[in-house]
């Protein structure tokens, strides 16, 4: 059944390393979170909330060249590292409003409460 349906949705896994939850009801925990955003509950908030952790924070060590006609883009390879950051991101569902921000560590808390 499986292969079928890798298949149908062009889904190949043997090329990646796909973390694959154990959860037995991992399926019907999807259900419901699909659901909500297919059917939301009259007047609520619907939240779509992901975090994308150990963003390298560069610089390059000097600014980009300008385009001209005769001149393409020139940028140096060479680049200060300034640690890393996280990007808390949020999408209110109904509204399409964005709400983000970066954090030097990962403080979810503190996201959250700019959501409000």
């Amino acid at each position: 059944m499986g292969d079928r349906i890798w298949r149908e949705y062009g889904v190949q896994p043997w090329r990646a390393r796909p973390s694959i939850s154990t959860d037995p009801q991992l399926a019907a925990k999807v259900h419901d979170v699909v659901g909500l955003y297919l059917q939301p509950p009259e007047r609520a908030v619907l939240l779509c909330v992901g975090e994308k952790s150990q963003i390298q924070a560069l610089e390059r060590t000097q600014p980009v060249r300008r385009v001209w006609p005769w001149r393409p883009e020139q940028r140096t390879h060479d680049r200060f590292w300034h640690g890393t950051s996280t990007l808390f991101a949020a999408l209110e569902v109904a509204t399409g409003r964005i709400t983000n921000q970066c954090a030097p560590r990962r403080r979810h808390t503190e996201f959250l409460a700019l959501c409000k």
